[in-house]
């Protein structure tokens, strides 16, 4: 049965922003403004599919129905349904995080407190990264969380629909046309969170490959300055090890492309102790030297 989509406020949800990049992102082309309440946009080389006007005026008391004719539309060409089409111009509007096991696991049910320890581990990942991205350069986070921290937070959501088992996706929305200038913190905060968590991620598997290649534990201390707190590399061992392995993944936001490579990146069970250990390290030299006599290059992750 096809699910129709006439709830007014859900479908306010998709701005004008998110409907152009999604449809630009699979291949459909301005052709012109009309009247100057649509956008005109015909796909590339198909003539058969009719073009789709895309409303400009999120206030118009008739922009709910503009969009459940274009989502109507997207769901016929497309061969999908009007659900499946839905969340998909959201995610335009969004980076979207995604955690899984690469084990068994994933496919096995979860009891309501392991559901809600997976969630607070995937809270804590996301927590350390935004933590870096607002006052870079520390080894070990503590006390409260800052206000910018704690709205990041409270705008990420769960993809509807989510299950029992050990896979999650997230949602950040991040605005569109926010452009980046020579003063990192002018970026708006949840794309720097998310850009800090790549980057913490990347680093950490290079870290994880490093110890187990025979390097020193002591090589956390070197990939801190790029994101990877004490704190994070807690979050990572609880989410490895209680997953049986990690598989995290993220990908941009289509109304704000970034630079910045987005990654695929699997942490296995044995790695959730070389992560306790590099935590552990962290936390100890942080309790008796000055971060910077490590001789770390303190500084936000590279942009």
């Amino acid at each position: 049965m096809q699910v129709q989509i006439k709830d007014a406020a859900t479908l306010r949800r998709i701005s004008p922003a998110m409907l152009c990049a999604y449809l630009e992102t699979n291949g459909w082309v301005r052709k012109e403004v009309w009247r100057d309440n649509f956008v005109v946009l015909a796909l590339e080389h198909n003539k058969e599919v009719p073009e789709i006007l895309a409303p400009l005026h999120e206030s118009s008391y008739r922009y709910p129905v503009r969009i459940s004719e274009v989502v109507q539309t997207l769901s016929e060409i497309e061969n999908r349904t009007q659900l499946d089409v839905y969340y998909d111009l959201i995610r335009a509007g969004t980076d979207t995080i995604r955690l899984q096991s690469s084990s068994d696991a994933e496919i096995s049910g979860l009891s309501i407190n392991g559901s809600a320890n997976f969630l607070g581990d995937a809270r804590d990942l996301l927590k350390a990264a935004a933590r870096y991205a607002y006052q870079p350069g520390m080894l070990v986070y503590r006390g409260g969380i800052s206000r910018k921290v704690s709205e990041y937070l409270e705008e990420v959501q769960l993809l509807a629909g989510y299950g029992t088992g050990y896979d999650l996706t997230l949602h950040s929305p991040i605005p569109a046309n926010n452009k980046a200038t020579e003063n990192s913190r002018d970026i708006a905060f949840a794309r720097l969170a998310n850009e800090t968590l790549n980057t913490g991620l990347r680093e950490a598997h290079k870290t994880v490959e490093a110890v187990g290649g025979g390097a020193e534990i002591s090589a956390f201390g070197e990939t801190a300055p790029r994101g990877v707190s004490a704190n994070f590399c807690d979050a990572i061992a609880d989410l490895a090890k209680y997953g049986h392995s990690i598989k995290i993944s993220l990908s941009w936001a289509p109304v704000w492309p970034s630079d910045d490579p987005s990654g695929e990146f699997v942490f296995s069970k044995d790695d959730s102790k070389v992560f306790s250990d590099g935590a552990k390290w962290l936390r100890q030299i942080e309790q008796f030297s000055d971060v910077h006599t490590l001789n770390l290059d303190i500084r936000p992750p590279n942009r």
